[in-house]
């Protein structure tokens, strides 16, 4: 990352403090993207995007990781709001 800050590829650079607390993260998610997403919440949004760019050309598997948990997250939506609608149409009554 001091690399790529060094060569131009983003505008700031992160700490060795923000470095652990990513690889912390890691340890307890065991999930890169959401560790890297956690940890850089405190940048603006522009900032965060070019730190996850330049990552993602370093460590391609986590593209793939981030595919398939969006995959996940949106097929996990569906079965949630199938498992609301058909409580929903099993309790009619209404409360008031």
């Amino acid at each position: 990352m001091r690399k790529g800050f060094y060569a131009g590829a983003t505008d700031e650079i992160i700490s060795t403090r923000r470095l652990v607390d990513i690889a912390n993260a890691y340890a307890i998610f065991n999930d890169k993207a959401k560790a890297i997403a956690l940890c850089l919440a405190r940048f603006d949004d522009e900032t965060k995007a070019s730190f996850m760019a330049l990552y993602e050309k370093l460590d391609a598997d986590l593209r793939a990781g981030i595919d398939e948990s969006i995959s996940a997250d949106n097929s996990d939506a569906t079965e949630s709001a199938d498992a609301t609608e058909s409580a929903d149409a099993s309790n009619n009554k209404c409360p008031f």
